[in-house]
């Protein structure tokens, strides 16, 4: 991971109660708070603009909504925004990210939200928090995507998924289980994804079963600035049907594959529908009390041949 430096930015937003927008940015455990069902908080990054993998944000021992109360829903969103003032709308922006519904518990705990947009260098970054009763965060970390070369050696990339992402009837990607890398020469590329999906039944009151569908893509290019603009190709792809009583299952997307000098990206894709209904995010990324059961190892081996047969 790579962390961003926000220290010295400029911070925005209406969580401005309690120790408000210094504490939720101070790695410590003040919180900042908004008396309102919808909070956001964020940071002007124009004097320096970035590129965002990821923000990791941090609840209260009171729970994300400061009411001591436990299971209500809660959910995250990531905005961005270029050029122009200070967002004084939390939702006046692009959406990068979503995480959630997730139930409410009283203790401190940690919750990523992945962007969609990796390339991109955005002159402010924020995170809007929706709950039951008010808005509250004690931590507020900002990341930016990585990008190992991969020389003669054999290399393992590793990522863990820490979002409870909705997934979209039509499908969409899954940035917490995104691999970036470049290759300096070709090698033999061994991706091993492990996706666990949740039935949100008890948040959207559809108990139907789902057809669930994950798809690996692959894409490339001579540079990074291509990449993110470059056409995906399909290398894996697994199916599940998932009902309400069973509450969870499992994808498990791998491959092999031989790739050349350049700049890669490795993503899963996640569909969930019914025939009953057209309608988005009956299924979730799934993710206990902050900790995502969710893994990618890329094995990647300039030594090795892919053999179709």
């Amino acid at each position: 991971m790579s962390r961003i430096d926000v220290t010295n930015f400029p911070k925005f937003g209406s969580m401005t109660g309690g120790s408000g927008l210094t504490g939720i940015f101070a790695d410590n455990t003040l919180t900042g708070y908004a008396q309102s069902t919808v909070g956001f908080a964020g940071v002007d990054l124009r004097e320096s603009p970035q590129a965002v993998d990821k923000i990791i944000v941090s609840s209260a021992d009171n729970g994300w909504d400061a009411s001591g109360a436990s299971g209500g829903q809660v959910q995250f969103r990531l905005f961005g925004k270029k050029g122009g003032g200070t967002p004084v709308n939390p939702y006046d922006g692009v959406l990068l990210g979503r995480a959630g519904p997730i139930r409410d518990i009283n203790q401190v705990i940690d919750h990523a939200i992945y962007s969609t947009d990796w390339a991109t260098k955005w002159d402010f970054i924020w995170i809007v928090l929706e709950a039951p009763v008010w808005t509250v965060l004690s931590g507020f970390k900002l990341f930016a995507p990585v990008v190992p070369q991969i020389g003669a050696a054999r290399t393992i990339l590793r990522r863990r998924s820490d979002s409870s992402q909705p997934i979209a009837k039509n499908g969409c990607g899954i940035p917490g289980m995104r691999f970036l890398f470049e290759l300096t020469q070709p090698a033999a590329v061994v991706p091993i994804i492990k996706i666990e999906i949740e039935h949100m039944a008890w948040a959207t009151g559809m108990s139907n079963i789902l057809s669930c569908g994950c798809y690996l893509f692959h894409r490339s290019a001579p540079d990074l600035a291509a990449l993110a603009s470059a056409s995906y190709r399909e290398l894996d792809v697994s199916g599940r049907n998932l009902s309400a009583d069973t509450h969870y299952e499992r994808h498990e997307p791998r491959d092999a594959v031989q790739l050349d000098v350049g700049f890669h990206e490795i993503i899963p894709n996640l569909n969930s529908n019914t025939y009953q209904a057209n309608t988005d995010w009956y299924t979730n990324v799934l993710v206990e009390y902050g900790r995502g059961l969710n893994k990618g190892l890329i094995d990647i081996d300039p030594g090795a041949v892919v053999v179709n047969l």
